[in-house]
């Protein structure tokens, strides 16, 4: 985990330091985007072999699907809550 940190504030620092033009900053944009699409293949590879993932794979989603829209759900409804009980009052007591 080290060595990926020290990767990541070298980048930074040498990101810093060099000027690039537009040209080469869309370079690295593509580059960038080939290897992100090259990890996730290959994670796909791994992930793929795993039988009992693969056998899982609807109860997973299904499972991914419940906690989503719980997640939703419920931030929806605290931000209701607090937009009724919370900022009203405060607003309320400004006037």
């Amino acid at each position: 985990m080290i060595k990926f940190l020290v990767f990541f504030i070298f980048g930074i620092l040498a990101g810093k330091g060099l000027e690039l033009d537009s040209e080469k900053r869309k370079i690295i944009q593509i580059l960038q985007s080939g290897a992100v699409l090259s990890i996730l293949f290959i994670m796909g590879i791994s992930l793929g072999q795993n039988k009992e993932l693969v056998s899982n794979i609807g109860s997973i989603g299904f499972k991914s699907i419940v906690f989503s829209l719980s997640s939703i759900f419920f931030s929806i409804l605290l931000v209701f809550l607090y937009e009724k009980y919370i900022y009203s009052r405060r607003r309320d007591s400004d006037d």
